[in-house]
This record gives structure tokens, C-alpha cells and sequence, in this order.
């Protein structure tokens, strides 16, 4: 049996004509139309694509499929194995167009796919995850494309300045990514790379979970795994000591592996919380209001860094010093091990609070009080013992269902009292 007919038709005047106002420094715009058109005809079938690369003559990136151009606009970041790009998305059969955010892979975008179809028909209408709107593959340059749509912004990003009541808005945020979660969690997936790059802010819509390449399928208890995740947002618990950090590799000889549940994804909240809302939302509040926080910021708020090669031994002396608050950089070389000495939760709670109290009298109380119950959660949260974390949610186990992250989202919602909604923007 043949190939399916792909259906091609003429670019119409009216995407020539949302073309031209979007490449307006492109020097032929014909010579351009009938360049795509002529790389449109080639493309084998509806998942194919093909990239035009930006040179002397085009001054942008585009990416061809059967049906819409791409016209790079910039580079928005990297994911954990991909890099991201805002696009302008212009329909080939009509000119309509919209925004599009593109991630661009080495390695296929399948297994994301197939993990996200797993999630119930609900979860895969939510907008509190980060869906797939397409995927492609180009392969003169043998690259994967997948197509999502547009956020405002990651967590790392967000502009409270614009905010009227920037605490209530993250609140609301933060509840909207933990309903994401949930979803996962309610069909014993773990997400495993929680962190504020990969939670999307919208202001006046709902927050997202984006990037699935470290999805798995909740292990049986008591079995070992390649347990991984971003040093600065892993729980520590998901190794049984820090050789399990350095030999996390099953290709390595000494391989000991660890094991993730749900418990490590709310760890990576509460780390989220700390490092990439209260932190960023302290400075921004501090310039503002002309409150000196720089200290904190740069220096108090940042686990210490050592650096230097170190034997299993020295390791494990690292880690008995400060249980479950040595962390070593899986990008860590054979020559030299990074590790990162976080303070213990009770004293960032402690230094944060102390922040905190400074802004009394230039913002709201209502704010002060919800900002320091969110840093008490994120000291809860960053407990270096799962037993400790269960303790506080309430739980026995991290086995039933979404069950964990239900606890977390109900002191989210006391945080959050009801009258603040979503983001009032100044």
C-alpha cells in the first residue's frame, strides 16, 4: 500500500500578506514564498518538516509543515533535553495566525507522548498542563519538533511589579500547577524534574507544568532505578546515601541506583517555593521598596557550593556532617565532584521570615502573612526526611493515588483566602 497523498495547496494571498508584515526585512518576499512553497511540496507526510535557517539573505528561522509556517521570533530557553523557541505561526490556507512555542530535540518526543496519553481523558483536556499541540520530525537536520502553546512566563521570570497582590497571584499559580500534578500522580506518574523553568505563569490564565522528558511510571516500593533529577530541586531521600547521587547510571559498574515517588516531586515544590518564588519575589520587593535584601539574596538564600575530587569516603563523611543536605551535581566529571550544602530548612525558614519582616508597613499585611505561610510551607516541604514530609501531609504512604499532593493544594487554598482570585494587573 502507498504513502497517503498529502494535501498541498497554493500559499493563499492572505498568509503572503501576514508573511509580509512579519518578515518585514526580508529582502525578496516572493523569492521566499515560492522557497517554501517548493520545500511544502517535499515533505513526505503530515509529521514531517522542514527548517529554513536564518542567514545574510533571511534574517529569521522558520520551520515548514504541511499546513502552517514558523517564523522564529527568538530563542525562549532550554528544557532538559531540548532547546525552546517563541514562534509566530502563520496558516498556509488562510493566513490566520497565532503564537506558538516550539521545542527542538535530538531525540524523539515519543515517549513524552505515549506517558501523556495515559493521563485521563480530564487530565488530557487540562489546561494546567503543558499538552502537545503537534509534533514533528525534520529530517535533513534529523531534529524532533514539538508545538505548545504560549505562556507568559516560567517561574523563574515572573515581573511582581506588576502585580497588585503578587503573593495572592503565585498562590493561585502554584494551586494551578499542583491540579497538573495531580494529574499525574493520580496515574502513578512521577514528573521527576520539578523546578521553576519547567512551571509556566500566565497572568490572566491558569499556571502550567511543562517539560515530561524525566516521566516514569511509579516503581514498586523497595526496588531501585536510575533515581536523577536538577541537583538545586531533588530530593535527597530518593537515594539511600550520596553514592546513590554518584552512581546513578545503571551503565555504571557501581551502580546503586534509588528510588522516586510522589514524596520527591512535592520536595521539588517546596524547593521551587523557596529558591524560585520567595526568592525572586524578595528582591523585586526589595528594589521597589528600596529594602536592602541583596545579602540574602546573593549569598544567604544560595546552598554552598564545594568543589574538589573526592573519594566515596569523603563523600559519605560530606553527607554525615549535614544528613540530607549534601548534594552532588550529576554533571559532576571522573576528575571532580560538585556539591552543593544546603542549609537546613528551619534556618532558610528562618532567614527568610527575617526578609519577610522587613517589608512591614510598605505592603499589605494580608500579603505579609500569606508570604510568610508560604515560606512555612516551603520549609515543610524541603524536609530532608520522606517520613518527615509524610508526617506533615498526613500520610502513611506515597502509594494511593494523588493522595500527597491533595495535602499540599489544601494548605495552598489556606494560604489563598478566597477574595484573592487571580492577578489584578496594575
Amino acid at each position: 500500500m502507498g504513502a497517503k497523498e498529502v494535501e498541498v495547496y497554493p500559499i493563499s494571498e492572505a498568509c503572503k500578506t501576514v508573511l509580509e508584515k512579519v518578515v518585514v526585512d526580508h529582502p525578496d518576499l516572493r523569492a521566499l514564498v515560492i522557497q517554501v512553497e517548493g520545500i511544502r511540496i517535499k515533505l513526505a507526510n503530515e509529521k514531517e518538516a522542514a527548517v529554513i535557517n536564518k542567514n545574510q539573505v533571511n534574517p529569521y528561522s522558520m520551520i515548514v509543515t504541511n499546513h502552517t509556517l514558523h517564523v522564529v521570533l527568538k530563542e525562549v530557553g532550554n528544557g532538559s533535553y531540548s532547546d525552546v523557541y517563541f514562534t509566530e505561526a502563520i496558516e498556509f490556507k488562510d493566513g490566520s495566525c497565532s503564537k506558538k512555542i516550539i521545542k527542538s530535540a535530538e531525540i524523539p518526543f515519543e515517549g513524552e507522548i505515549k506517558m501523556l496519553e495515559m493521563l485521563s481523558p480530564d487530565s488530557k483536556a487540562s489546561f494546567k498542563i503543558d499538552h502537545f499541540a503537534g509534533s514533528f520530525f525534520a529530517p535533513q537536520e534529523k531534529l524532533y519538533l514539538g508545538v505548545f502553546q504560549p505562556s507568559d512566563c516560567d517561574f523563574t521570570k515572573v515581573d511582581y511589579h506588576k502585580l497588585q497582590s503578587p503573593v495572592s497571584f503565585i498562590c493561585r499559580q502554584l494551586i494551578d500547577v499542583c491540579e497538573g500534578i495531580a494529574s499525574f500522580h493520580r496515574r502513578d506518574i512521577i514528573l521527576r524534574d520539578i523546578k521553576g523553568r519547567n512551571l509556566l505563569i500566565n497572568y490572566q490564565g491558569p499556571g502550567k507544568v511543562t517539560d515530561f522528558g524525566f516521566l516514569m511510571k511509579m516503581a514498586q516500593p523497595g526496588t531501585k532505578h536510575e533515581a536523577l533529577g536538577t541537583v538545586l530541586y531533588v530530593a535527597p531521600y530518593i537515594w539511600d546515601s550520596i553514592l546513590g547521587q554518584k552512581y546513578w547510571n545503571r551503565k555504571q559498574a557501581s551502580f546503586v541506583g534509588g528510588y522516586q515517588g510522589k514524596a520527591s516531586d512535592l520536595f521539588s515544590i517546596g524547593r521551587v517555593i523557596q529558591f524560585d518564588v520567595l526568592r525572586l519575589m524578595i528582591s523585586q520587593l526589595g528594589e521597589r521598596y528600596q529594602v536592602p535584601v541583596l545579602t540574602f539574596v546573593m549569598i544567604e538564600s544560595t546552598p554552598r557550593k564545594q568543589i574538589g575530587k573526592f573519594t566515596d569516603e569523603q563523600l559519605e563523611a560530606f553527607e554525615q556532617s549535614a544528613p540530607g543536605r549534601v548534594l552532588r551535581d550529576a554533571n559532576s566529571s571522573k576528575d571532580q565532584d560538585i556539591l552543593y550544602i544546603f542549609d537546613a530548612p528551619e534556618m532558610m525558614y528562618g532567614k527568610t521570615v527575617e526578609q519577610i519582616n522587613k517589608f512591614k508597613g510598605k505592603i499589605p499585611d494580608a500579603e505579609l502573612k500569606k508570604m510568610e505561610k508560604l515560606a512555612e510551607l516551603a520549609k515543610e516541604l524541603q524536609n530532608p526526611s520522606k517520613q518527615g514530609l509524610l508526617d506533615f501531609l498526613k500520610k502513611q504512604n506515597e502509594s494511593a493515588g494523588d493522595e500527597l499532593v491533595q495535602e499540599v493544594l489544601k494548605q495552598l487554598h489556606k494560604i489563598l483566602t478566597p477574595a484573592a482570585a487571580r492577578a489584578l494587573i496594575v
